[in-house]
């Protein structure tokens, strides 16, 4: 897969004929995967046209919570069957730009004879450009993807994916997912109580501005320079022993003793086995980790059955 990345409109030239699929593609879910299956569906090579950042958080002037960063999202496509994945930097430069020109400066100049989008995808200058405006043009072929939707009749989108997450439900919000969901960061020092009940954690300092799962404890996978290990992972204020601000994320990994500060790794959540509480001293907390553990390993040894 080539990444082409684009500051401008006025960078783009002609890619060949290229069948393209339209989107943000935040947490590559099913109907994200809908798209793609078409967009494959074609005699031409398959391009994704994505921006750097969400343009919402620029617009609004808010960070934006992301399910996956720019580089997972790059990792999982190259393994899609993409040939093309196109980036247009996140300004308001080009956020301006009128959908007259986004159709004739982007989507025809860079070669597209097939479109592919979903039904309710905006584009150019305060979103005023449809999917349907799309249909005018005889330069390509368009196809607009319907919603998806879950068995309770839900669309499935990037938002119902964070509001599960943030519930804890990560074993919902990963059924709709290519890939589990996966927080990256760097491993930082903590207080060190994990030590004094044998029960040692990294802390994570995640890089992004990933969405936060709700405070407790979930079966994590740990992935440091390609390795993977089974882990267990604590989001929370430590209630029992020094409350603190903002919740932390660390994790216990099974069957690990090396020094790891300061590396890069990654964080893949499972499922959450409970929610955070407060324990009447540290003897009992250290008897529920214990309990915890246990019921993570097993949940492990059913995955890989």
């Amino acid at each position: 897969m080539k990444i082409v990345y684009l500051k401008n409109l006025d960078e783009i030239s002609s890619l060949g004929e290229i069948s393209l699929a339209l989107g943000f593609f935040d947490s590559l879910h099913k109907g994200h995967q809908a798209l793609i299956k078409e967009a494959k569906n074609s005699p031409y090579k398959v391009g994704l046209f994505t921006f750097s950042e969400n343009p919402a958080a620029l617009i609004k002037e808010e960070p934006y919570e992301c399910v996956n960063s720019l580089g997972i999202r790059e990792e999982i496509l190259c393994k899609e069957g993409i040939d093309y994945l196109i980036i247009l930097e996140t300004n308001l430069e080009n956020l301006n730009t009128s959908k007259e020109d986004f159709i004739k400066n982007f989507i025809i100049k860079i070669g597209a004879k097939k479109v592919v989008c979903g039904f309710d995808f905006s584009f150019g200058k305060k979103g005023e450009g449809k999917a349907k405006d799309l249909l005018n043009y005889h330069e390509f072929e368009t196809v607009v993807i319907d919603e998806v939707k879950n068995e309770r009749g839900e669309k499935i989108s990037s938002t119902l994916i964070k509001k599960l997450i943030k519930e804890g439900n990560v074993e919902e919000a990963n059924s709709y997912m290519i890939r589990p969901f996966t927080m990256e960061g760097k491993i930082i020092y903590g207080y060190q109580l994990g030590r004094t009940i044998n029960f040692a954690t990294a802390n994570l300092d995640i890089k992004e501005n990933f969405v936060l799962p709700k405070n407790g404890v979930y079966a994590t996978r740990f992935i440091i320079e390609g390795r993977a290990y089974d882990s267990m992972t604590n989001v929370g204020i430590h209630p029992t022993v020094n409350k603190l601000v903002k919740p932390s994320i660390e994790t216990n990994i099974f069957d690990f003793e090396e020094d790891i500060y300061n590396k890069d790794v990654r964080l893949e959540f499972y499922k959450m086995t409970r929610g955070e509480r407060k324990f009447n001293d540290v003897n009992e907390l250290k008897s529920q980790l214990e309990k915890d553990r246990e019921e993570i390993k097993k949940y492990f040894l059913t995955l890989k059955k």
